[in-house]
């Protein structure tokens, strides 16, 4: 965590004003540690997802008239996706198959699209696993 920690604080890749005491050079308005842990653990970023669950994938399900709305052949196609564990939201048969059963300009495949992308912390994007804690930064800037 060091390595990557003490290179978003230097290069401060977003221009999130990172580059506090200790760092060569700061910007006009530092921010204090506290602010850089609390940035760092803020959900602001996003990323794809690379799987949902299955019930997930059910819940997306816009509203019971869509459900009600379709042949008993196309409920079980939708059911038989939904019984995987896991289901890659972006795999092209998945997906075609989703609006070869809910049509593709349908509420539930607008939900299924946006389920499919996921609010993170830029702690998370660059991969720092745990939560950022003021001594992390502390020991990353000095």
């Amino acid at each position: 965590m060091a390595g990557d920690l003490k290179n978003e604080l230097l290069t401060d890749p977003g221009g999130r004003g990172y580059n506090g005491p200790g760092v060569v050079n700061p910007g006009p308005d530092p921010m204090t540690d506290q602010k850089v842990t609390d940035d760092l653990n803020t959900k602001y970023e996003t990323r794809n997802r690379s799987s949902m669950s299955g019930d997930e994938v059910f819940l997306s399900i816009a509203n019971r008239a869509d459900w009600d709305g379709l042949t008993d052949s196309k409920k079980t196609h939708f059911l038989s996706l939904c019984a995987r564990q896991s289901i890659d939201p972006f795999g092209a048969a998945n997906v075609e198959l989703v609006k070869s059963i809910f049509g593709d300009s349908s509420q539930t495949v607008t939900n299924l699209s946006a389920a499919r992308v996921e609010s993170i912390t830029r702690a998370q994007k660059i991969e720092i696993r745990s939560p950022v804690r003021v001594g992390h930064v502390q020991a990353a800037r000095s």
